[in-house]
């Protein structure tokens, strides 16, 4: 049976020093504020997605627009609008690599990041977009189940697109660039291949098709 390769976004796709941790957390927070929630409502919504042990920013986003009656649609839009994504280059040999090694492995798109951001960074870097990259590319509103989302850090996020795929975890391959996504993936019999600055995409993905000629 021919692998699941699932890569990650942000860190994998591209660099993260191209849009850093801190640069998504302040885009973050003042998109939130930007929908006119209070220092103290931010603390409080906060405190309720930890307690109920929604992972991740984007529950917590959930949790504050639920409360204030504001869309997490919007909320997402100016999320994006906030990022600054001219530091992606076009890299169409890294596409054409992914696409090379699709011939012998399915290929799925799996972020903990929201779709309308995964969109942008497919149009920055290979001039597609989710609907037309040629795999599958899930979110995390993909993993939504009993009121929260579950990232991959969670028991179920990786199981549940596993599923989505018709996979059994064990035929999967998480491509992550963090070692506590990995190592979910691994506790949960996926495979796992820690990307960093210093063994890129490009890197595995050359060993893959060295393997295969």
């Amino acid at each position: 049976m021919r692998k699941t390769l699932v890569l990650d976004c942000d860190g994998v796709i591209y660099p993260i020093s191209d849009i850093p941790n801190e640069v998504f957390i302040r885009a973050f927070n003042d998109a939130i504020y930007a929908l006119g929630i209070s220092e103290e409502q931010y603390r409080e919504a906060s405190a309720r997605a930890k307690a109920r042990k929604a992972l991740g920013l984007f529950n917590f986003a959930r949790e504050i627009c639920q409360d204030f009656g504001v869309s997490f649609d919007k909320f997402c839009d100016e999320f994006v609008a906030r990022l600054d994504y001219s530091p992606l280059k076009p890299d169409p040999e890294l596409l054409a690599l992914i696409y090379k090694v699709q011939e012998h492995y399915n290929l799925a798109v799996y972020t903990n990041n929201h779709i309308k951001h995964l969109d942008k960074v497919l149009k920055a870097k290979f001039d597609k977009n989710s609907q037309n990259i040629g795999f599958v590319c899930y979110d995390i509103t993909s993993t939504y189940f009993n009121n929260i989302f579950h990232p991959k850090k969670s028991d179920l996020g990786l199981r549940m697109v596993a599923e989505k795929l018709g996979q059994e975890p064990e035929n999967c391959i998480l491509i992550d660039d963090a070692e506590v996504n990995c190592d979910k993936a691994r506790s949960i019999g996926m495979g796992a291949v820690l990307i960093t600055e210093n063994y890129t995409l490009k890197d595995y993905l050359r060993s893959l098709v060295k393997n295969l000629s």
